[in-house]
C-alpha cells in the first residue's frame, strides 16, 4: 500500500458518487469513461478496499468507500475555502463543525447553545445535519460528523469509543395556550389530570420521563397527540389543542415565538442534553468551547 495519496484519483472517487455514475462522472470531468474507471482501480489498489458497489444502475460507496467519502467531502470543500481565502485575502481560517441533531432535540435549544457562537468575530461554519441518534451514530462512527447533540446518551454499540457529555440538566415545565393557561394554573398539576395533553412519542426520553411524573403524581391526562417533531408539538399547543411539557430553559423563547404560558413545573423530572463525540474528534475548538458554556451553564459530564 503506497505512502502518499493520489488526489486525482479521489476526485474522480468522488465525482462518481456524486453524480451517480462512471458515465455522468466522465462528462462532468471532461475525460472518457475508461479513464475514470481506470483512476478508481488506482485508488481502490492503494487503499486495499473496494469502494464502490453496484445498486441498481448507480453506483453506491462500500462501508470503506462511506470514510473515504467522509473524508474527500472536506478535503474538496476546505479546498475550495482556501481558494477563497488566498483569493479574497480572509487572513484567516474559518472553523468548520459538522453536527448531528436528534430529531426529538428542541431546535430553540440548539439555537441556544449555537447561536452565541455564532455571534463570535471568527468566521464559523455549522454543517446541521437532523434524524435519528442511531442514523447519526452511524454518520458519527465514520467521522462524517464531529459530534452529535442528542437528549439521551449514546450507547456502547459503535465500533470506535463514545463518549456522552451532559450539556444540559432541565427541569420539564408544562405550558398551554393562554386560553387554557387560565383554568390550568389554579389547581397544577392535579388540573392535569382529565386534561387533554400533547406528549412525545413512546420512544423518546422525555415520554418516559413524563410518564414515571404522571405515575408519581397520581395523573392520568387526556391524550389527544404523540408527536416526534418538538415544533409541532409547540404548534399544537399553541393552537389551544392540549398542553405540552416543555425544557425549562426556553420557556422565554417559548412565551416569544408562540404565546405559550407557564402552569408549572413537573416536580423530580427533567429534560436532558448530551453532546456524542468520538475520541479522534474531541479536541475541536468548537466542541471544547460547547463543553465550557456548558459547565458554565451548571452541565455535567
Amino acid at each position: 500500500m503506497q505512502s502518499w495519496l493520489n488526489y486525482h484519483h479521489l476526485l474522480y472517487f468522488w465525482t462518481v458518487v456524486r453524480e451517480g455514475g462512471v458515465g455522468k462522472a466522465a462528462r462532468k470531468l471532461h475525460v472518457s469513461q475508461p479513464t475514470v474507471s481506470a483512476q478508481i482501480r488506482q485508488l481502490e489498489e492503494a487503499f486495499g478496499e473496494k469502494l464502490l458497489r453496484k445498486a441498481g444502475r448507480r453506483l453506491q460507496p462500500t462501508d470503506s468507500g462511506q470514510i473515504v467519502l467522509g473524508y474527500a467531502d472536506e478535503i474538496f470543500s476546505l479546498g475550495n475555502e482556501l481558494l477563497l481565502t488566498i483569493r479574497h485575502s480572509f487572513g484567516h481560517r474559518r472553523l468548520r463543525l459538522h453536527l448531528g441533531v436528534v430529531d426529538s432535540v428542541s431546535k430553540l435549544l440548539v439555537s441556544g447553545l449555537l447561536g452565541p457562537l455564532l455571534e463570535r468575530k471568527e468566521d464559523i461554519h455549522f454543517i446541521c445535519r437532523e434524524g435519528s441518534l442511531q442514523d447519526l451514530a452511524g454518520q458519527l462512527a465514520i467521522y462524517k460528523l464531529d459530534a452529535i447533540l442528542a437528549d439521551e446518551p449514546l450507547g456502547s454499540t459503535l465500533a470506535v469509543k463514545a463518549f456522552n457529555t451532559k450539556l444540559a440538566h432541565d427541569p420539564v415545565v408544562w405550558v398551554a395556550s393562554a386560553g387554557r393557561a387560565a383554568s390550568l394554573k389554579k389547581r397544577f398539576p392535579q388540573s392535569l389530570d382529565g386534561a387533554p395533553v400533547i406528549l412525545p412519542t413512546e420512544e423518546m426520553p422525555l415520554r418516559r420521563v413524563i410518564e414515571d411524573w404522571f405515575r408519581r403524581s397520581k395523573i392520568q391526562p387526556r391524550i389527544v397527540a404523540e408527536v416526534q417533531d418538538t415544533a409541532l408539538m409547540k404548534n399544537l399547543a399553541a393552537d389551544g389543542i392540549g398542553s405540552a411539557p416543555m425544557p425549562a430553559s426556553i420557556l422565554g423563547p417559548l412565551a416569544k415565538a408562540y404565546g405559550l404560558q407557564k402552569l408549572g413545573v413537573a416536580s423530580g423530572a427533567f429534560s436532558d442534553l448530551y453532546l456524542c463525540t468520538v475520541e479522534r474528534k474531541v479536541e475541536h475548538p468548537l466542541l471544547l468551547e460547547l463543553l465550557g458554556r456548558s459547565f458554565k451553564r451548571g452541565g455535567q459530564k
